[in-house]
Formats: C-alpha cells, structure tokens, sequence
C-alpha cells in the first residue's frame, strides 16, 4: 500500500482505488494509482520538493490488522515476540524497498524517483 504525503500541509491520504487523482488538503500534491496491482503511481506538484509517499508492507499492514489469536502469540511464545515475527517476516522483503538489506523496515518514506514504482505524471494536467 502506498498513500501520499505532503509535507507542506502534512497531509496523508490513501489513494483512490480505481485510479482517480487524490489530492493533499493544500492542493500541492496529487497521485493516482497507475496500476494497483504493480503498485505503480503517479503524481505531480506545483512544489515537487515537498512530496513523499509512504510504502507500508501488505503482509505487515494485513497481519497487523486481522491481529494474532491467542494460539498465534502461544505458538510465537508471546505477544510480543509474534509481533516481532511478523516485522522479520515483512522485512524479509527481497527485491522490495522493505528488505532487511535495504531500510529493514515495514514502512518507508519514499520521495518520487527513489524507487522504480512511483514517478512522475508525464501528461499534462486538464485545464480547469
């Protein structure tokens, strides 16, 4: 998962599933997902210099979310060591940014380029 950051407004927001512009709360930032599935995005700015996004690991975010039952964390040999397991396993990312040779870690800040999935809008922006 992927949702854009403004660090002019500070603004975060998921982007929109099916593909429309999502825009930060000043209007300096809009993304869109190019393709979902690849994960690939695009975005543009009036100040360029103040965009990030930020990448959360699905097996992370999804694991973090559904939550361990109790035979997960007796199985794990408790709470927290489950939830340490699941952050090895996220990062446990070959070829993704998430990877323990990389920043080893289930959630990234991102500026555009940084990686080969979010660039820049090549297509001009409509006129209003």
């Amino acid at each position: 998962m992927k949702a854009l950051f403004c660090t002019l407004c500070l603004d975060i927001r998921a982007l929109d599933p099916s593909g429309a512009w999502t825009v930060c709360r000043c209007g300096n930032l809009e993304a869109r997902w190019l393709d979902p599935e690849k994960g690939t995005v695009r975005a543009r700015a009036r100040e360029q210099g103040h965009v990030r996004f930020i990448g959360l690991n699905n097996h992370y975010l999804i694991g973090a979310a559904k939550g361990a039952t109790h035979g997960d964390m007796v199985k794990a040999g408790g709470q927290w060591e489950w939830w340490r397991q699941l952050h090895d396993q996220a990062t446990n990312a070959e070829g993704y940014i998430f990877d323990k040779t990389k920043r080893s870690c289930w959630a990234t800040i991102v500026k555009v380029g940084e990686t080969s999935d979010i660039a820049w809008e090549t297509e001009e922006k409509p006129a209003s």
